[in-house]
């Protein structure tokens, strides 16, 4: 039982004891007369019969002593009964203990004390109960007790009941732990010994007298002294006689100290010490001349019971052994036989006192669960000769820890064989070993020479392990011929020409934990098994690192390989179910190459210092790329032929070409990666129903992410910045959308046609580019005007439903600027005629962008050429502020004309601050001297935009040039600052359908302005 308040626990002081019992130190120093003492125990009268036991409470504190680990404090009280003053008192005394552990123990005491002439005689029984935390015991208790004047004498007997010991701890179990393994003849022996822990009660006797030695002037009290014997017995101990002796200074009747030493054969020799506080009883013993001695000794009628206050509990160790037992073998319960060889010797029988000198008449007599057990004799000079281990059978070497299972009386356990010798020395066996039969074992050999160093013939479940192998022309191990289940393990094999081998159907193997190194091809290899596994191994200084073809659900995990003149991984020849994962792959020419294989995950792998390709893939389907780095090496990721492939969370970096390259792909993701310091980012070519999603890409000089010939592509999230050459290229692709990107400090080259951060050239179908955030786009060299452009969209050929929404191109601070446009559609079919293409630029943000020397920097800028013929163009509800040169400006046949024609539509928006250019520009016109049949036209309406602080607000331009141009506008609903300015020239054709509802609906026209008339103007 045990109490953890710590209301308690601050109590448990020697100074809380002080604190009850001792008076003022003042109080000391002075003589108490008797008579006053006296008169606080009795009535008037002074005869012993009139004398009144009133209750009484102490409090106690007792040090650790022999059967009380901690001290403890008591919480004590005596309660008179039934009482004759002067003559008997019948008492119960009931008592709380706590001890340091603030575990619970106490008592419950009657007694009978009477008064025969001088002397008080008495009695007591009770019982005891004691918590010690891990343990409860209960026990009876009696005394008998004398006092005198000067003397008393106690005797106690105790008597534990109920469960009197209990088990606390254990090692082993009650058959024993084996141990002190030894062979005899051809048997390994053991011992098994098991200890358990008990604590226990013990009942016995004391028996003690005492005396007063001397009583102190001036009331500092008195001291008295104590000896005796006690005696102790219990279940599980041995019987003790001990010896104590005490001293016991009262520097008042109710303060008392003690101080003692005991001796006993359980508990050796103990100093104890005690504080004994007690409140409602007298401070000295009246004075027997004015009281008379009856009254003297009556007055401690009420002291406490000299006993032992708690419950003595031994702590017990129990040990048990039985020498000689014999291993068994757990798999058939037989004995395991042992045959012991050591080469050289003469003669023997295979016992470990007479070993054989060779394998071979071993072999001759054993039998499956047989062990032949070989030491090093002198096979470094003369070397064992091949042999054939047959099923069942472990052939063991003492060059190397071997762990052996065995069954013993209470279970099972894994021991280490005796005469373990020095790992480097191994016996030498030349020209190889064969395991056949099944469930065999070579284990700490050195083989040398011959074709295979050990081979593992139609052998399942053949263990190999910790061997040394060496100058092999074959394999240095090999399994082969539905070998399935073999381990081969913390092997060390070097200078053969291959090292590991699995072949043929055998299934589930596993290569583990071995050094292969200074391997003339390749260092571990499988081919048409499957289920294996190749862990932990360190592989270096080969033409191959692993090899694997033909395989299913191999994983190949947590190896460290490097030094290799090709391929530190190969799997290929329609392997299925492939794991590469955690391995540390350096200095190779490729990292890891998979060709023709589904179901392939490759994770957590870093791979570093690769000449050509960190990551090769070529025809995979259903694939995982993910948790890898690679860096350093000249190419990270490259595939071809990719089918449901996801390459995610990678830290591809300082690359000298490609991070992710990749040719011929469908239904694939990348995203999530992290990309820098390299040539090219994410290149594809040829790609169906591909996403780049949330990647994060810096530093790459060539381009970030380049699509071509791309089909349904999703470019989506991804932050892009601090790179060369554009940020997001797509060419000759269909359906596309481009959303939600951040592109920063992205540098074009319009030398390398990408002169956008977002660019997209000859794209059909359907493209969306929405949410995007393009920032900070510079120019790398020439003109302002070529490049430096934040979202271009060009096409030659082909019919293109585009959608630019929702970006933001630029802002209100200096380094957010793009040096060129902002955002630009150009369409221009030079050959043939373009089909009618629809384009929306809506709820845009641009601001801050261009350059003013020379000038550049449009809004919005969308350029028809050639035959080209964009029958919807909506502009819509953007905000377009303080860039460098047009807000809007929609420019038809400024090149080359052979009927361009746009149907525009500029609506709702804020065009403002472009001192440099006009808020809203429309022209058609023809430049150059060569005429070209046709007509450049666009019919235009302009309604319910805000424009402020422009050159000019709005502008349209109809100049024909040799063959003539044509531009039909409505004006409506505007608010601008200044005139409308109409520009027709060289027989071009400017008609003025509308103009309403303006804040200035005047217009400034320089050449003849045609009202709406045949043919009609086509504006939306």
């Amino acid at each position: 039982m045990q109490i953890s308040s710590p209301v308690v626990r601050s109590c448990l002081s020697l100074g809380c004891l002080l604190a009850v019992a001792l008076p003022p130190v003042s109080a000391l120093a002075q003589t108490v007369s008797p008579e006053i003492e006296l008169a606080q125990i009795q009535p008037a009268s002074t005869a012993a019969t009139d004398l009144q036991i009133a209750p009484r409470w102490r409090i106690n504190y007792n040090s650790s002593n022999g059967g009380y680990d901690d001290g403890f404090t008591g919480f004590e009280g005596f309660i008179p009964l039934l009482q004759t003053p002067g003559s008997s008192v019948v008492y119960l005394v009931p008592r709380l203990s706590l001890d340091d552990d603030i575990n619970l123990g106490g008592s419950l005491l009657a007694g009978y004390r009477f008064l025969s002439g001088s002397t008080l005689l008495g009695g007591y029984a009770g019982f005891d109960f004691r918590g010690t935390g891990r343990s409860d015991f209960t026990q009876f208790s009696a005394g008998l007790e004398a006092f005198g004047d000067v003397w008393d004498v106690h005797l106690n007997a105790y008597l534990p009941i109920g469960d009197d010991r209990n088990r606390i701890a254990s090692s082993g179990d009650t058959s024993g732990t084996p141990g002190n393994f030894r062979f005899q003849g051809n048997r390994l022996v053991f011992d098994t010994g098991s200890f358990s822990q008990f604590e226990a009660a013990l009942g016995g006797v004391d028996l003690e007298a005492g005396l007063r030695l001397s009583e102190f002037a001036g009331g500092w009290g008195s001291l008295w002294g104590y000896s005796g014997l006690y005696y102790y017995s219990g279940n599980g101990s041995d019987d003790s006689l001990g010896v104590r002796a005490r001293l016991d200074y009262r520097l008042q009747e109710n303060l008392r100290f003690g101080l003692g030493i005991q001796h006993d054969d359980l508990f050796g020799t103990n100093v104890f010490f005690s504080v004994n506080a007690t409140v409602g009883g007298p401070t000295r013993l009246p004075d027997a001349d004015a009281v008379g001695q009856e009254a003297r000794v009556w007055a401690r009628a009420a002291e406490s019971l000299t006993r032992n206050p708690a419950i003595v509990v031994e702590n017990q160790t129990e040990r048990s052994l039985q020498v000689g037992q014999v291993a068994l073998d757990p798999a058939t319960g037989d004995a395991y036989l042992f045959v012991h060889v050591t080469p050289g010797t003469v003669g023997g029988s295979g016992a470990v006192e007479s070993p054989l000198g060779a394998i071979a008449p071993a072999l001759a007599t054993v039998s499956p669960g047989n062990v032949i057990y070989v030491r090093p004799g002198d096979s470094a000079a003369n070397p064992l000769s091949a042999f054939t281990i047959p099923g069942g059978v472990q052939v063991l070497s003492s060059g190397v820890e071997q762990l052996l299972p065995i069954q013993f009386a209470s279970g099972l356990a894994t021991v280490m064989l005796p005469d373990f010798g020095d790992r480097a020395v191994l016996p030498r066996i030349e020209n190889g070993v064969t395991l056949v039969g099944g469930n065999n074992t070579l284990a700490g050999f050195d083989l040398f020479n011959g074709v295979n160093g050990v081979t593992v013939e139609s052998s399942s479940g053949a263990i190999v392990r910790d061997n040394l192998v060496t100058n092999a022309s074959g394999s240095g191990i090999l399994a082969q011929n539905s070998s399935n289940n073999v381990l081969i393990q913390n092997n060390t094999l070097f200078d053969n020409f291959l090292g590991v081998t699995v072949l043929s159907g055998s299934d589930g193997a596993v290569v583990q934990g071995n050094r292969i190194f200074d391997i003339g091809d390749t260092a571990v290899s499988f081919a048409n098994s499957g289920n294996g596994l190749i862990q932990q191994n360190t592989l270096f200084n080969a033409r191959f690192g692993i090899e694997a073809s033909g395989t299913t659900n191999l994983a190949v995990q947590n190896n460290q390989i490097s030094q290799i003149d090709t391929t530190a991984i190969v799997l290929q020849s329609g392997a299925t179910g492939t794991t590469v994962g955690q391995n540390l792959i350096s200095t190779a020419q490729f990292g890891i190459e998979a060709n023709n294989l589904s179901g392939l995950l490759v994770q957590d792998n870093t791979i570093s210092q690769i000449g050509m390709t960190a990551l090769a893939l070529g025809s995979i389907t259903d694939g995982t790329i993910q948790n890898n780095r690679l860096f350093n090496s000249q190419s990270g990721v490259r595939g071809a032929d990719l089918d449901s492939l996801l390459i995610q969370n990678n830290e591809i970096s300082q690359i000298d070409s490609g991070a992710i390259v990749l040719n011929t792909v469908t239904n694939s993701t990348i995203q999530n990666n992290r990309l820098f310091d390299a040539q090219l980012g994410i290149q594809v070519e040829i790609s169906d129903s591909l996403q780049i999603l949330n990647n994060e890409i810096s530093q790459i000089s060539v381009a970030p992410i380049l699509l071509t010939d791309a089909s349904g592509a999703l470019i989506q999230s991804n932050q892009i910045s601090d790179s060369r050459n554009g940020g997001i290229n797509i060419l000759n692709s269909s359906n596309v959308e481009v959303l939600d990107n951040q592109l920063s400090r992205i540098v074009t080259s319009f030398a390398a046609a990408r002169p956008a951060a977002i660019f997209l050239t000859q794209v059909t179908g359907t493209a969306t580019i929405a949410g995007n955030t393009v920032t900070g786009t510079a120019i790398s060299t020439g003109s302002p005007v070529d490049e430096g452009q934040g979202i271009t969209v060009l096409n030659l050929s082909g019919s293109l439903n585009l959608a630019i929404a929702n970006n933001t191109v630029g802002g209100p601070d200096p380094s957010d600027s793009n040096t060129g446009d902002s955002v630009v559609v150009a369409l221009g079919d030079l050959p043939g005629s373009l089909a009618p293409s629809t384009v929306t630029v809506s709820n845009n943000q641009i601001q801050g962008n261009g350059s003013t020397s020379p000038i550049a920097g449009d809004g919005v800028q969308v350029v028809v050429e050639g035959a080209s013929n964009l029958s919807n163009l909506t502009i819509t509800d953007n905000t377009i502020l303080d860039n460098r040169d047009d807000g809007i400006d929609i420019r038809v046949g400024n090149i080359l004309a052979a009927n361009p024609q746009v149907r525009a539509l500029i609506i709702g928006n804020t065009v403002q601050g472009h001192v440099n250019g006009q808020g809203i520009n429309v022209q058609a016109q023809r430049s150059g001297s060569t005429a070209i049949s046709g007509t450049s036209r666009a019919d235009v309406a302009v309604q319910n935009n805000t424009l402020s602080n422009n050159a000019t607000d709005i502008r349209a331009i109809a100049d024909g040039t040799a063959i003539g141009s044509r531009v039909c506008l409505r004006v409506q609903g505007n608010s601008n600052q200044d005139a409308t300015r109409l520009i027709q020239a060289n027989n071009g054709q400017l008609r003025a359908e509308t103009f309403s509802g303006n804040s200035n609906n005047t217009t400034s026209p320089s050449g003849t302005i045609m009202a709406n008339s045949t043919p009609p103007c086509s504006i939306p």
